[in-house]
């Protein structure tokens, strides 16, 4: 219970204890109480299959006391592991006297009947005699029945922390501690208070609870710590392989000779090999004296280069040797060279600025940092910086032509003038206006009626996020019979024209013209739609 490491009987277990325990607070039906010793059973059976699996792994850990090889790299492994034990032991047996307190304070359990005789239950496993007493029990746990609720949860969370401390000095206990304390369920921390009542555990689930429902508990809370042992001891037995050089995976490897660039013409030399490695490690990895990260067992290199010209790249592992020794294993060195880098300016929306809008660009000069690179907008232009080589163009109307110059500081802190890029000014393309998703054409009435806004498309612009919207229009219903009625409209809202709709015949024709618009780049006059009803 641990962590995910469960089977699924017994996630479900847990589960369905939860249920019951929420359960409690609308009804104590004997249903309840029947299914609390159902969960009580489950519970101990759990126990004993962890209880089974604990006992192999302090065997395996014996065998390989015996083993005049393995005995030096196991001991420390296996005191630890003795340690845990006894800790374990300890709560279990304590709260063992706690259920057998409570129990025979309330008559204790039924007699098994002769057919629970023919099937091997004893008196303790049958139900309890008084399993929704509320009274006894509680007296047992409150400070004038001898505090021993108070002591119980006391004795839970330090019994948790005794076991994790076991492992802190191990190599890597720190991570597995500090992962099991997220999600070990071996604890008894206060309920959060809602308000000013401030609720207890003792109180929420020792005081108020059923006899039933707290035996469950108490056995489920020997489930949790049995488990927490279990993962305990099988984290100190795999440190014992730790310990071992093993390889589980391999790969193929080139290495370069010579640097990693070549001038036309040269020669490319090369070394392949092929590369065994543990990809469960998480051994200590250094690049040129820096610690780097490692994932799947490979160190991951991610570094600046700024320096021109031929560099050189070191690296470093901590393993052990064949008698268990730390050492520090050293790879060839990586040549590779830095050429002098030129500017690079990109716009990341269009090739093109568009007057009223956002324009987001890239600005950078590879091998040199951000702060490095300096840039001037050219006429008509403003920049405004959001990142580290990232701006905001914007361009005014009047010109038809900007650029962007950009100016580097090199490495010996001279200043390079890395050349300038032209940009084109244009005007955001005029919006097309539709109503709904008709554009200008013959359609029935009861189509024209039926949607729902006025709406100013950018069709095939492929800048994102630039939207109009439409403020006003008029609309004209020519009728054959009735003449020409006339409206206006305000907003993107079609009211007028489904209005004009509703009245028109086969043959009408209803125009929308004096269509604005607005957009970035201020009000603009669409084109006029015209209807026909069909």
């Amino acid at each position: 219970m641990a962590s995910g490491k469960l089977s699924p009987r017994q996630k479900m277990i847990n589960m369905m204890y939860l249920v019951l325990i929420a359960l409690l607070a609308l009804n104590v039906s004997k249903d309840i109480l029947k299914a609390f010793h159902m969960f009580d059973m489950s519970f101990t059976n759990a126990n004993r299959n962890v209880d089974d699996k604990n006992m192999l792994t302090m065997k395996g850990l014996e065998e390989n006391m015996k083993d005049d090889k393995k005995r030096t790299k196991t001991e420390p492994f296996y005191k630890k592991a003795l340690e845990v034990q006894k800790i374990s032991k300890d709560l279990n047996e304590y709260i063992a006297k706690i259920k057998t307190d409570i129990t025979t304070q309330a008559g204790g359990r039924k007699e098994p009947s002769e057919e629970e005789k023919k099937l091997g239950i004893t008196n303790q496993q049958t139900e309890l005699q008084m399993p929704d007493n509320m009274e006894k029990h509680a007296n047992y746990f409150i400070p004038k029945g001898g505090n021993n609720g108070i002591k119980l949860q006391n004795k839970i969370n330090e019994t948790r922390d005794q076991l994790l401390k076991v492992v802190m000095d191990v190599k890597d206990g720190k991570e597995f501690v500090n992962s099991i304390q997220k999600t070990t369920q071996l604890r008894a921390d206060d309920p959060k208070s809602e308000g000013l009542s401030k609720k207890t555990w003792v109180s929420s689930y020792l005081e108020h609870a059923p006899l039933a429902g707290v035996v469950t508990l108490l056995t489920k809370t020997q489930n949790d710590c049995k488990s927490l042992e279990s993962e305990i001891l099988t984290f100190l037995a795999s440190r014992i392989e730790a310990t071992t050089i093993k390889f589980n995976a391999q790969m193929a490897l080139i290495l370069p000779e010579g640097g990693t660039n070549i001038v036309q013409g040269g020669t490319l030399k090369a070394k392949v090999a092929l590369a065994a490695y543990d990809n469960t490690t998480q051994a200590d990895m250094v690049v040129n004296g820096n610690p780097i990260k490692v994932e799947n067992g490979l160190g991951i290199i991610s570094m600046g280069v700024n320096s021109i010209g031929a560099q050189k790249l070191t690296a470093k592992i901590k393993s052990v040797d064949v008698d268990g020794n730390e050492v520090w294993l050293e790879a060839p060195p990586l040549e590779y060279t830095v050429y002098k880098p030129f500017a690079t300016v990109s716009a990341d929306a269009m090739n093109v600025l568009y007057i009223g809008l956002d324009n987001p660009m890239s600005i950078s000069v590879p091998g040199v940092t951000a702060s490095n690179t300096f840039v001037s907008p050219g006429a008509g232009l403003t920049l405004t910086k959001t990142g580290e080589g990232k701006y905001i163009a914007k361009v005014g109307a009047g010109a038809k032509e900007t650029s962007i110059s950009v100016t580097a500081t090199m490495p010996d802190g001279t200043k390079k003038n890395m050349g300038a890029t032209p940009f084109r000014i244009k005007q955001v393309p005029k919006p097309e206006p539709q109503l709904g998703s008709l554009i200008s054409g013959t359609y029935p009435k009861e189509v024209i009626q039926g949607q729902s806004f006025l709406n100013a498309a950018l069709l095939g612009f492929v800048f994102d996020g630039v939207k109009f919207t439409v403020t006003k229009y008029r609309v004209l219903l020519v009728s054959k019979k009735d003449g020409v009625k006339e409206a206006n409209g305000v907003g993107n809202n079609p009211a007028p024209i489904k209005n004009f709709a509703s009245q028109a015949r086969k043959g009408d024709i209803i125009l929308v013209d004096g269509i604005y618009a607005k957009g970035p780049s201020g009000d603009r006059l669409l084109n006029p739609l015209t209807f026909t009803i069909q």
